[in-house]
Protein backbone atom coordinates (compact mmCIF):
# COMPACT_ATOMS: atom_id res chain seq x y z
CA UNK A 1 0.00 0.00 0.00
CA UNK A 2 2.96 2.36 1.10
CA UNK A 3 4.98 1.83 -2.11
CA UNK A 4 1.83 2.12 -4.40
CA UNK A 5 1.87 5.93 -3.38
CA UNK A 6 4.08 6.85 -5.90
CA UNK A 7 0.87 5.70 -8.82
CA UNK A 8 -2.04 6.94 -6.36
CA UNK A 9 -2.05 9.93 -3.79
CA UNK A 10 1.37 11.13 -4.68
CA UNK A 11 1.26 12.28 -8.26
CA UNK A 12 -2.77 14.03 -6.25
CA UNK A 13 -0.59 15.67 -3.98
CA UNK A 14 2.40 17.13 -6.23
CA UNK A 15 -0.40 17.91 -8.91
CA UNK A 16 -2.49 20.67 -5.80
CA UNK A 17 0.44 21.02 -3.89
CA UNK A 18 3.86 21.09 -5.32
CA UNK A 19 5.51 24.55 -5.52
CA UNK A 20 6.90 24.93 -9.23
CA UNK A 21 10.72 25.99 -9.36
CA UNK A 22 13.08 26.48 -11.35
CA UNK A 23 16.75 24.36 -11.55
CA UNK A 24 19.45 24.95 -13.53
CA UNK A 25 17.06 27.07 -15.32
CA UNK A 26 13.95 23.97 -16.00
CA UNK A 27 10.37 24.28 -15.08
CA UNK A 28 9.87 21.97 -12.95
CA UNK A 29 5.83 21.47 -12.44
CA UNK A 30 4.76 18.68 -10.07
CA UNK A 31 4.42 16.13 -12.80
CA UNK A 32 7.91 16.65 -13.61
CA UNK A 33 8.82 16.38 -9.83
CA UNK A 34 7.11 13.19 -10.15
CA UNK A 35 9.13 11.60 -12.90
CA UNK A 36 12.21 12.79 -11.18
CA UNK A 37 11.79 11.06 -8.31
CA UNK A 38 10.96 7.49 -9.89
CA UNK A 39 14.08 8.18 -11.59
CA UNK A 40 16.28 8.80 -8.85
CA UNK A 41 14.38 5.93 -7.47
CA UNK A 42 15.60 4.28 -10.38
CA UNK A 43 18.90 5.31 -10.81
CA UNK A 44 19.65 4.61 -7.16
CA UNK A 45 18.61 1.10 -6.97
CA UNK A 46 20.68 0.37 -10.37
CA UNK A 47 23.97 1.41 -9.27
CA UNK A 48 23.74 1.15 -5.28
CA UNK A 49 21.88 -2.88 -4.96
CA UNK A 50 25.44 -4.28 -4.59
CA UNK A 51 27.18 -1.69 -2.25
CA UNK A 52 23.90 -1.95 -0.17
CA UNK A 53 23.45 -5.79 -0.10
CA UNK A 54 27.25 -5.98 1.25
CA UNK A 55 26.64 -3.20 3.63
CA UNK A 56 23.50 -4.84 5.07
CA UNK A 57 24.62 -8.53 4.85
CA UNK A 58 25.71 -8.89 8.56
CA UNK A 59 22.35 -7.35 9.93
CA UNK A 60 20.10 -10.22 11.47
CA UNK A 61 17.43 -10.53 9.17
CA UNK A 62 14.01 -8.83 11.28
CA UNK A 63 16.65 -5.69 12.07
CA UNK A 64 17.43 -5.32 8.58
CA UNK A 65 14.04 -5.38 7.29
CA UNK A 66 12.34 -3.02 10.39
CA UNK A 67 15.34 -0.66 9.71
CA UNK A 68 14.89 -0.66 5.85
CA UNK A 69 10.67 -0.15 6.23
CA UNK A 70 10.90 2.71 8.80
CA UNK A 71 12.89 4.58 6.47
CA UNK A 72 11.41 3.80 3.53
CA UNK A 73 8.11 4.74 5.57
CA UNK A 74 9.55 7.62 6.53
CA UNK A 75 10.53 9.01 3.10
CA UNK A 76 7.43 8.13 1.78
CA UNK A 77 5.79 10.11 4.53
CA UNK A 78 7.17 12.97 4.19
CA UNK A 79 7.15 12.91 0.44
CA UNK A 80 3.32 13.44 1.37
CA UNK A 81 3.93 16.30 3.10
CA UNK A 82 6.63 18.54 1.81
CA UNK A 83 6.01 19.88 -1.26
CA UNK A 84 9.31 22.06 -2.39
CA UNK A 85 11.73 20.51 -4.97
CA UNK A 86 14.89 19.81 -2.75
CA UNK A 87 12.57 18.28 0.28
CA UNK A 88 11.46 16.02 -2.14
CA UNK A 89 14.63 15.53 -4.29
CA UNK A 90 16.16 14.26 -0.95
CA UNK A 91 13.31 12.39 0.49
CA UNK A 92 13.36 10.24 -2.96
CA UNK A 93 17.09 9.86 -2.07
CA UNK A 94 15.62 8.67 1.21
CA UNK A 95 12.91 6.57 0.84
CA UNK A 96 15.34 4.65 -2.21
CA UNK A 97 17.73 3.83 0.50
CA UNK A 98 15.26 2.16 2.48
CA UNK A 99 13.94 0.21 -0.46
CA UNK A 100 17.41 -0.93 -0.72
CA UNK A 101 18.02 -2.09 2.65
CA UNK A 102 14.25 -3.43 3.35
CA UNK A 103 13.73 -5.29 -0.05
CA UNK A 104 16.42 -8.49 -0.02
CA UNK A 105 15.58 -9.30 4.40
CA UNK A 106 11.45 -8.84 2.79
CA UNK A 107 12.23 -11.56 0.21
CA UNK A 108 13.83 -13.78 2.22
CA UNK A 109 11.00 -13.44 4.95
CA UNK A 110 8.78 -14.48 2.29
CA UNK A 111 10.58 -17.58 1.06
CA UNK A 112 11.32 -18.57 5.08
CA UNK A 113 7.67 -18.29 6.10
CA UNK A 114 5.83 -20.38 3.31
CA UNK A 115 4.57 -23.87 4.37
CA UNK A 116 6.83 -26.02 1.47
CA UNK A 117 3.43 -28.20 1.24
CA UNK A 118 1.00 -24.69 0.34
CA UNK A 119 2.97 -23.05 -2.04
CA UNK A 120 -0.01 -22.92 -4.16
CA UNK A 121 -2.23 -20.86 -1.52
CA UNK A 122 1.23 -18.47 -0.51
CA UNK A 123 1.61 -17.56 -4.53
CA UNK A 124 -2.57 -16.95 -4.73
CA UNK A 125 -3.06 -15.04 -1.84
CA UNK A 126 0.62 -12.89 -3.01
CA UNK A 127 -1.59 -12.72 -6.29
CA UNK A 128 -4.21 -11.29 -4.35
CA UNK A 129 -2.30 -9.08 -2.30
CA UNK A 130 -0.99 -6.63 -5.14
CA UNK A 131 -4.79 -5.70 -6.15
CA UNK A 132 -6.00 -5.33 -2.71
CA UNK A 133 -3.46 -3.01 -2.02
CA UNK A 134 -4.04 -1.07 -5.12
CA UNK A 135 -7.75 -0.65 -4.14
CA UNK A 136 -6.26 0.75 -0.82
CA UNK A 137 -3.95 3.03 -2.32
CA UNK A 138 -6.78 4.40 -4.60
CA UNK A 139 -8.77 4.78 -1.58
CA UNK A 140 -6.18 7.17 -0.22
CA UNK A 141 -7.19 9.94 -3.17
CA UNK A 142 -10.83 9.38 -1.92
CA UNK A 143 -10.21 9.45 2.01
CA UNK A 144 -7.78 12.74 0.76
CA UNK A 145 -10.85 15.19 -0.50
CA UNK A 146 -12.72 13.92 2.31
CA UNK A 147 -10.11 14.58 5.20
CA UNK A 148 -7.80 16.51 3.46
CA UNK A 149 -4.25 15.93 3.45
CA UNK A 150 -3.87 15.45 7.46
CA UNK A 151 -6.74 12.07 7.08
CA UNK A 152 -4.49 10.67 4.72
CA UNK A 153 -1.30 11.12 6.83
CA UNK A 154 -2.99 8.98 9.47
CA UNK A 155 -4.42 6.47 7.25
CA UNK A 156 -0.58 6.24 5.92
CA UNK A 157 0.62 5.64 9.52
CA UNK A 158 -1.83 3.16 10.41
CA UNK A 159 -0.98 0.93 7.51
CA UNK A 160 2.58 1.37 7.78
CA UNK A 161 2.80 0.75 11.44
CA UNK A 162 0.28 -2.07 11.31
CA UNK A 163 2.13 -3.75 7.92
CA UNK A 164 5.13 -3.58 10.35
CA UNK A 165 3.44 -5.55 13.05
CA UNK A 166 1.80 -7.97 11.42
CA UNK A 167 5.18 -8.68 9.77
CA UNK A 168 7.04 -9.37 12.70
CA UNK A 169 3.79 -11.22 14.09
CA UNK A 170 4.11 -13.58 11.13
CA UNK A 171 7.78 -14.08 11.64
CA UNK A 172 7.00 -14.74 15.06
CA UNK A 173 4.38 -17.39 14.54
CA UNK A 174 7.09 -18.66 11.84
CA UNK A 175 9.72 -19.22 14.56
CA UNK A 176 11.72 -16.61 12.67
CA UNK A 177 12.20 -14.61 15.87
CA UNK A 178 15.46 -16.01 16.17
CA UNK A 179 16.38 -13.44 13.25
CA UNK A 180 15.93 -10.63 15.77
Amino acid sequence: VIWLQIDNYIPVHLKESFIASSIFGIHISGAKMLSIMVFINTLIIVCFITTANRLTKEMKLIPQFLLGSIIFDLGMLFTIVFRSFWALFLLAILYTMGELICMPPSQVLRAEMMNENKLGTYSGFLNMAQPLASILAGAMISISAATGAVGVWLVFIVCAVLGLLLIIRAAHLQGIANQL
